[in-house]
């Protein structure tokens, strides 16, 4: 099957920057002290939800919040980045997720992607596939609720990088791989207790 049609299938039509998206759904989280997030799964539509016990820490909400880069800035550098159209416009879809907290929307594929950005001008001699590969492999596999929304999209971006899953793990640089875990490892307050779908 062909990659755009598997784009399709797995996130819908991503024509553009920034139209809205089908099936990357955004979280919700709900209460201030029960720190409740929902997720729509990708392409089904179940709703997941779950408890992040993280999100009660001072502060937490505020680094989710922080967005370095404006929409332009960021479609800036992903079009600069050596990689297929294909890649690019999957890089766009994951952008694109957000979650909800009360009525702040948190965009979180932004801040992932922004955290792959920085690492790249921090590690100029980093391999780009593999950055990207490393950050959202991580992310997806490690905390639940972003593999409810990114997961999808992994196993085509994976195959626009021509990366193998599980190759990410092969990085040489030590320094970038003790980086890459320091920066994915700011996103576990959006880890829950238990998940369950409703």
């Amino acid at each position: 099957m062909c990659l755009s049609r598997i784009l399709d299938r797995n996130i819908g039509s991503v024509g553009g920057f920034w139209p809205p998206l089908k099936t990357i759904d955004s979280f919700h989280l709900e209460g201030e002290r029960q720190m409740k997030i929902e997720a729509r799964e990708a392409g089904t539509g179940k709703k997941f939800v779950g408890e992040a016990p993280s999100l009660d820490m001072p502060g937490t909400l505020d680094f989710l919040k922080s967005i370095a880069l404006s929409e332009d800035e960021l479609r800036n550098q992903v079009n600069r980045l050596p990689l297929s159209a294909d890649a690019k416009r999957i890089l766009f879809a994951v952008a694109r997720a957000t979650i909800s907290a009360g009525r702040v929307v948190i965009r979180i594929g932004q801040k992932i992607l922004e955290t792959v950005m920085w690492l790249l001008r921090n590690f100029p001699n980093a391999t780009t596939g593999l950055v990207i590969g490393a950050v959202l492999g991580w992310l997806v596999s490690s905390i639940p609720i972003i593999g409810v929304i990114l997961g999808p999209v992994v196993t085509p971006l994976f195959a626009a990088l021509g990366l193998a899953i599980g190759a990410v793990q092969d990085i040489k640089d030590k320094a970038l791989r003790r980086e890459i875990h320091n920066q994915v490892r700011q996103y576990d307050i959006l880890k829950t207790q238990a998940m369950y779908n409703t």
